[in-house]
């Protein structure tokens, strides 16, 4: 029973992390170039609650981005 509520969890956790990275961009703190993540970077990426800390894939500086919507 325990591995029900487990899945449940997963699954949650999966969808809301595909949810949130397919309405969320975001802007380098340097060139302010505007820019999305995969699924999977959205996951595994540090982040605060307005920020992630990303690689810029335009000039390449690494920083806490701001997060805006889509």
């Amino acid at each position: 029973m325990e591995y029900i509520y487990i899945a449940i969890a997963i699954a949650a956790l999966f969808l809301g992390v595909k949810w949130h990275a397919n309405v969320s961009a975001y802007i380098c703190c340097k060139c302010n170039h505007k820019f999305t993540i995969s699924t999977f970077t959205d996951f595994i990426s540090p982040h605060k609650i307005n920020s992630k800390y990303l690689t810029c894939p335009d000039c390449g500086t690494k920083g806490w981005m701001k997060v805006i919507r889509k």
